[in-house]
């Protein structure tokens, strides 16, 4: 959580706001959700739960930032232990 954390993250925000304005960067932003989405598959994860995932972790770090949390008071291992790996997937 401490790299999420860092100093790039709230202008990750910044940049998603000025997405709704520039479309360019808004499919670029896309581009990146999706390949965290396709390596989560990639790991094991069917489609539904990778997306789930993706935007439970991203409102996790949202939270945080709003509220200024100290990053030892958030532990995104309790998100991701919700999303068991299928080895069979």
């Amino acid at each position: 959580m401490a790299r999420l954390r860092g100093r790039s993250n709230p202008a990750r925000y910044e940049l998603v706001i000025a997405s709704f304005h520039d479309a360019e960067l808004a499919a670029e932003l896309v581009r990146g959700r999706d390949r965290l989405i396709a390596v989560l598959c990639d790991r094991g994860l069917a489609l539904s739960d990778a997306t789930e995932l993706a935007t439970a972790l991203d409102g996790m770090v949202l939270d945080a930032l709003l509220r200024r949390l100290p990053t030892h008071s958030v532990d995104p291992q309790r998100v991701i232990d919700r999303f068991p790996l299928n080895p069979q997937h």
